[in-house]
Parts: structure tokens; C-alpha cells; sequence
């Protein structure tokens, strides 16, 4: 077997582990020979399965090879990342290869970034590095795929991180590490990069400062982390994308002797700024008096014109304090004033109406404009500064007397349509009740003309319904109600449908209480506190005897995931697939499942919808993982259609897994 012969061999089988120590060997020579054949290894895996689905579907394979080739390179999604990283040369074109569409797939895994740094480690230091920086430009959002491994190879390599806004939020939603030699590069950019606010908006104050609140605090000069979130707040942009900033001021907490020489910058946020940083910015400003009396002036304007009530009661309380002190600066303040006479809350009107007489002898020379804002005000509180003030006294506007149509007339109650052995199909539930109270009727009175009318039917009918263990369709139970009349005894019984009470399969925690015909149910219980991930978090609901459970998901072998097995303790529980299984192994799954499929599928004339496609692939799936056999004759119908649409391939697909052919 030759080199290539292998490594392609490995790929194929996505032998992942065996792949990585092959990798690591590899020669520079061996290198240069694999990386000039590297392209060639995706076209043949697209030629390769293109030609199987050619060979079983000859007639209809464009789109049915396009999911399977789509599946397989999702699959084969790491492996062919793993092959890039250890055999390509150039740096420019292992990135290039790295987040290329057939290897950074949306549907697939994450990569495996431990693996990818072990080969990489093979490699120089400069082209580690180079890889390194190259890929982390390519980050454009923290969710992106390669944005894990972008992080993990700048750390391994030790490369400078590029100046890119995204790598640092990437950075920031990555797992963290001890000694982080990124940290002392990239987390003084918080300050600055675009979506870091975002990334970091959940960190929290209480019950202590969360990770990257206690490292801001703790690694970065005092000076600059006040000046960055100054900076950060003056920028501008959504409350929740300064949440951080506003949680680390308030952790600094700075004294009055720190916030002076920013006095100007917190002046600036009063008006127009998310009302937590305009609140923060109030506190500092309060902190710095006594204030030049020009920057109090603008501070109550600011104030009063926001629309947080808190926030212009603050602004009339400084208002009002600046004048007891000063009497002679009063009419600097008629702005201010007249401003929170147009405010929404009836609070902050009342309070400033309160202070306009409070100080009425100080504004007599600012009469017209007090009485030119009276309109703002409710009609009892203009009253009080027009009698003051000598105003027209405003009188409340009567509300305009609206004119509205006339309701249209009720519909005219009907008759309820007669009877109809033949009704509309697109009544629906009406034409249905229909049928049945014809076929009762028919039944009493003439059962012989209505044999005769019914037989043509049931000749055409095709029969779907006797395939069906269970009958939930009224067309169903029309068909066999039908045949039954006209041929006695060819209708086989169904057992009955017992009713299930709701919490007998139920997946999540149920509580259930006992209740007496006419009483009154006891209080519903509060939320629980319980452990999750090492902290206490309120409200969730569980029932007193659910507790916590825990799995433990592991594999350890060259097929990986798919080879995983589930544990509670020392107890296995059923895996399939990405699946654990609590109430009943995937064979469980596949019994219930084959009972539905025939009365859950479009009947003839019937719409096939998202909903039954996605049941059928489900099916698909759960029959291949069990191994199931046996032809269901709804399912192999549909399989035989020449449509081409998805529904029909996964038909396609189910059938050829019950009958043995997708082997």
C-alpha cells in the first residue's frame, strides 16, 4: 500500500485517531508528495459515492447524490481538516484549504482541536505561526467553526494575535486556560472591539465577579480600565452591549478624586446614553460636587430630558438643591423646569409644578415662557401656575365624540347539510359527519341499495388503510366501515386504542397531585432552588422525587462518536446515535414507530407537508440503527413514485433499509 493509497484509505473510513498518528510521522518529502494530491482526495470521494447512488437510483440520482454527498463530507468533515493541517506546505493554502466549503462544513462536528493542534505541533514554529494568524483573520463571528481551533493555535504557537475585532470576541467565548498568553494582548481590547460587549454581556456582579470581570479588575491598570469603559460608553451602541463595561465601572468603583478629570466625558452621557450608563455617569457627576455652576446647569437640562423617570427626578432634585443654595441663579434653571413639565410621568410634572411655586417669586420674569409650557401639564396642575402666575386658566379638552359603523349583521343560521354518502371532500369535519349520518341512515333503512351504491367505491379503493395497526383517520375508518358492508367479514379487527394518561411516557419531570370531583387543587408549589454547574439557580420546577441525573458520555476508538457509550453511575443507558434513551431501548422507539407510520402518512389526494418528510426520515434513521426488516406496503408505495422530491427519497431510503437493499 502505497503512502497516498493510506492516507486516503484512512480519510475514507474516518479513522481519525490512526489518521493523527500517521500524520505526525510524516517526512517534509512525504509532506510535498501528499499536499500536491490533497484536491484530487475530494473529488474522488464525490465521484465515488455519486457513482452509488447512480448504481441503485439510475433514473433519478441528481438530488438524492447531492444529500449523500453532503452527508459524507460532513462526516469525513474532520479528517479532511486533520489531512490539510499535517500534509499542505504553504500556510496561505492550508488556510485556504482549512475554510474551504468542503471542509468547513455548517452541518458538520466541531473540530477536534486537541487533535488539530497535535498535528499542527509537527509542524515549524513559522508555519504554526503563520497558519495561526492567517486563520484567525478568517473569524468573523465567535460561533464560527474554526474559530476554537484559530484560538488554540495562536496559544500553541505563541504568534502575535492579529488586530481583528471578531478574534477577540472569539477569544472571549472560548474555553479558558491556565496562564492564557493571550491574555495580556487581547484582553486589553475588550475596550474596543467591536461584539466584545456582546460576548461578554452575562457576566455578573453577585453573589462575585465571573471570570472575565475579576480579570479585567485584576490584570489591567486601574487608569486604563476606567478609561476604557469611559470610552466604550461614549462610543455608544445597545444597553445589553455595555452591560460589561457598566458591571466593571461599578466593580472599580472609583473615588471622587478619579472621576474628576473624566467630569466632562460623564456629562456627555447624561442625555442620550442607555439609561444604566446615564444612571452610572448621575452617580459620578453626584459624586464630584460642588460642580461648576455652568456643568450643573447642564447636567439638570440633561436630566430632565430623559425620559427614565429616576433619572429626571434626580435632575429636579439637583435643581432644586442648586437654587436653595444659590437664589440668584434661579432663572438658569427655567429650561430644565418647563422641560419636565412635557415629561410622561405624572411624577416628575407634579414635582416640577411643585418647585415652579416653590420658587414662583424667582421666576417673575420668566412668566411667558412657565405659562407658554402650562399646555404640557394636566389640566389641575396648569390650573395651580396660571392662578399663580396670572395665565389663562386651561380647561381639560372633552374627548372627541367618535362616530363608528354599525357591526355587520351575524350570519343567517343554516340548516345543517343533509345527509350524503358522496359529500364534498373540502368540507372537511362537516362532510365527514355527513357520511356518517347517511351511512347509519342507509344502514337502517335500505342496506341492500346502500351495498349497491357503496361497491363501485370500495372496488377502486387501493386498500391503505387494512396495512394500518392502528385506525385514527375518518377516512380509515369510512373505508373499512364501507368494505365491511359490502363484503362481511373482510375487515380484520384492530385492538383498541386505551387511553393513556399523559404522564405515563413523558421525557421531563412531572408532578402530579390528586384532586377530589369539585374540590379546590392545593397552591401550586414554589420554584425549587437546585444545583446546576456548581451554582444555585432559581425558578425551575422539578417534582419532589426527580433528582438530579447525570450521564456520562464516552468513546475512545477510531469510529469515535459513533462508537459512544452512555452511563448513570455504574448503569449503562441505551445510546444511538447522538441519543440517549430513557424509557426504552431504539427498538422500542422502532416498534411504536412502525405502528404509526401507515395512519401518520398523506392518504391519497392528501398535501404531503414538511412534517411527514421529517417523520419518514426519522423513521429512516431509527430502522437503519436498530437493523429493522419487514416491508411496510404504504411506505414501499411512495418508495416507487419517479417524483423527485424529498419526501420520496426518504421513503426510498426507509424502504431500502426494511427490505434489505441499502446493504
Amino acid at each position: 500500500m502505497t503512502l497516498w493509497t493510506e492516507i486516503c484509505d484512512l480519510v475514507a473510513r474516518n479513522q481519525v485517531h490512526r489518521l493523527a498518528d500517521r500524520l505526525v510521522t510524516l517526512t517534509e518529502e512525504e509532506r510535498a508528495e501528499l499536499s500536491g494530491r490533497l484536491p484530487g482526495l475530494v473529488k474522488e470521494l464525490r465521484r465515488a459515492r455519486t457513482e452509488r447512488v447512480r448504481a441503485r437510483h439510475p433514473d433519478d440520482f441528481e438530488e438524492m447524490a447531492s444529500w449523500e454527498v453532503g452527508d459524507l463530507l460532513d462526516e469525513l468533515a474532520g479528517a479532511l481538516l486533520l489531512t490539510g493541517v499535517g500534509v499542505i506546505t504553504g500556510p496561505a493554502a492550508a488556510v485556504t484549504w482549512m475554510t474551504g466549503r468542503d471542509v468547513n462544513r455548517r452541518w458538520a462536528e466541531d473540530p477536534d482541536v486537541a487533535q488539530v493542534c497535535r498535528v499542527a505541533a509537527a509542524r515549524p514554529r513559522e508555519w504554526r505561526r503563520d497558519v495561526a494568524v492567517r486563520l484567525a483573520r478568517r473569524v468573523r463571528r465567535p460561533a464560527d467553526r474554526i474559530a476554537p481551533l484559530a484560538v488554540a493555535l495562536l496559544r500553541e504557537s505563541g504568534a502575535a494575535p492579529p488586530d481583528h475585532d471578531p478574534l477577540v470576541a472569539a477569544w472571549l467565548a472560548a474555553p479558558s486556560v491556565a496562564d492564557d498568553p493571550l491574555t495580556p494582548v487581547l484582553l486589553p481590547r475588550v475596550f474596543d472591539a467591536d461584539g466584545a460587549g456582546r460576548a461578554l454581556r452575562d457576566e455578573r456582579l453577585e453573589p462575585r465577579p465571573t471570570r472575565w470581570l475579576a480579570a479585567a479588575a485584576r490584570e489591567l491598570p486601574r487608569e486604563r480600565v476606567l478609561d476604557g469603559c469611559v470610552s466604550r460608553f461614549l462610543r455608544g451602541g445597545e444597553a445589553q452591549d455595555l452591560r460589561f463595561f457598566v458591571r466593571l465601572h461599578m466593580l472599580l468603583d472609583p473615588t471622587p478624586a478619579e472621576s474628576a478629570p473624566r467630569l466632562r466625558d460623564y456629562l456627555r452621557l447624561l442625555p442620550s446614553a442607555p439609561g444604566t450608563v446615564a444612571e452610572l455617569a448621575a452617580g459620578q457627576v453626584r459624586g464630584a460636587m460642588p460642580l461648576d455652576h455652568a456643568d450643573l446647569v447642564e447636567a439638570v437640562d440633561a436630566l430632565t430630558f430623559r425620559d427614565e423617570a429616576k433619572l429626571a427626578a434626580t435632575g429636579l432634585r439637583w435643581l432644586d438643591q442648586a437654587i436653595r443654595a444659590t437664589p440668584e441663579t434661579a432663572v438658569d434653571f427655567v429650561t430644565a423646569l418647563t422641560t419636565a413639565y412635557a415629561h410622561k410621568s405624572f411624577d416628575v410634572r407634579n414635582r416640577a409644578t411643585e418647585l415652579t411655586l416653590k420658587y414662583a417669586g424667582l421666576f417673575a420674569d420668566h412668566t411667558e415662557a412657565i405659562l407658554d409650557a402650562v399646555r404640557h401639564l394636566p389640566a389641575d396642575l396648569g390650573a395651580k401656575l396660571a392662578e399663580r402666575f396670572g395665565g389663562e386658566t386651561p380647561v381639560e379638552e372633552l374627548l372627541e365624540r367618535k362616530e363608528f359603523p354599525p357591526l355587520p349583521e351575524p350570519p343567517e343560521a343554516r340548516r345543517f347539510p343533509e345527509p350524503s354518502i358522496f359529500p364534498d371532500h373540502h368540507e372537511r369535519w362537516i362532510g365527514q359527519e355527513r357520511w356518517l349520518a347517511a351511512f347509519v341512515a342507509g344502514i337502517a333503512d335500505d342496506r341492500a341499495g346502500l351495498r349497491r351504491r357503496l361497491k363501485p367505491h370500495v372496488e377502486r379503493d387501493r386498500g391503505h388503510w387494512r396495512s394500518r395497526d392502528v385506525r385514527l383517520d375518518p377516512d380509515d375508518w369510512q373505508s373499512a366501515l364501507s368494505a365491511e358492508l359490502v363484503t362481511p367479514g373482510s375487515v380484520s379487527e384492530v385492538p383498541p386504542i386505551e387511553p393513556e394518561k399523559f404522564w405515563d411516557s413523558a421525557n421531563h419531570s412531572v408532578g402530579v397531585r390528586a384532586l377530589t370531583r369539585g374540590g379546590d387543587p392545593d397552591p401550586e408549589p414554589g420554584p425549587r432552588r437546585i444545583m446546576v454547574g456548581g451554582f444555585y439557580r432559581p425558578g425551575r420546577y422539578l417534582d419532589d422525587d426527580a433528582p438530579l441525573r447525570a450521564f456520562f458520555i464516552t468513546w475512545n476508538s477510531d469510529d469515535g462518536p459513533g462508537g459512544a457509550v452512555a452511563h448513570e453511575g455504574d448503569q449503562r443507558i441505551p445510546f444511538v446515535k447522538g441519543r440517549i434513551h430513557l424509557y426504552g431501548s431504539p427498538t422500542e422507539v422502532w416498534r411504536i414507530l412502525r405502528a404509526l407510520l401507515p395512519g401518520m402518512l398523506p392518504g391519497e389526494g392528501r398535501r404531503i407537508t414538511v412534517t411527514h418528510t421529517e417523520l419518514v426520515a426519522f423513521a429512516a434513521d431509527v430502522a437503519r440503527w436498530t437493523g429493522a426488516r419487514g416491508e411496510i406496503p404504504v411506505v414501499a408505495e411512495f418508495a416507487g413514485s419517479r417524483r423527485t422530491i424529498r419526501f420520496v427519497h426518504e421513503c426510498r431510503r426507509l424502504h431500502a433499509q426494511l427490505t434489505g437493499a441499502a446493504s
